[in-house]
């Protein structure tokens, strides 16, 4: 299985050195910082940042530090998909702009796409091929005939990407990884 490498993203593979040096070049490196701050958006980042505050000498007024991100919680649309009549076991194929967000088996919300109880649509992702993401849509009510009117997604429709789904067995979360990236911050003088 080949790696999906896209910004300071890596999905579906293990994080080599060569990975490493690719996506943040100057990460490897023979000193390394004194402190490690280590911040959970679920946890309390202002206690933990608080605790590390204090003076830091720095020779130059731009001062480099890294930086690691979370995996991305949405994605959007690209290109607009028109409104059809879909049956049971039709799937939805979509465009997307960021393909590492998704992985099979996560579950997808449309918040402004509606089904016919006016509530957002709620997808399946069956497979993430190139920057196409297969989907069932889960949440919608057929007609008699068996058909649901599956509405124009726009192009730039936002879907957030929710939980997984799967056997309590057969879940698994696929390799991914955040490699941090270097960033700056320039210094003040108080007086």
């Amino acid at each position: 299985m080949s790696a999906t490498i896209t910004e300071n993203t890596v999905s579906d593979a293990p994080v080599t050195t060569q990975i490493s040096a690719q996506v943040s070049p100057t990460l490897l490196r023979s000193e390394i910082d004194e402190r490690i701050i280590k911040i959970r958006p679920s946890s309390t980042p202002l206690d933990q940042i608080s605790r590390m505050a204090g003076a830091r000498k720095a020779g130059s007024m731009k001062v480099e530090y890294y930086s690691v991100d979370l995996k991305p919680g949405s994605v959007h649309t690209q290109g607009a998909l028109q409104a059809r009549a879909i049956t049971k076991d039709d799937t939805i194929e979509i465009n997307i702009d960021t393909k590492s967000v998704l992985s099979v088996s996560d579950t997808v919300l449309f918040p402004t796409i509606r089904n016919t109880a006016g509530e957002p649509i709620v997808g399946y992702v069956f497979n993430v091929d190139s920057k196409k993401v297969t989907m069932l849509p889960v949440n919608i009510e057929f007609n008699e005939d068996g058909e649901f009117n599956f509405p124009a997604i726009a192009d730039k429709t936002l879907l957030v990407r929710m939980g997984r789904a799967a056997g309590e067995l057969d879940v698994q979360t696929p390799q991914f990884a955040t490699l941090p990236t270097k960033e700056y911050n320039l210094c003040q003088i108080f007086k």
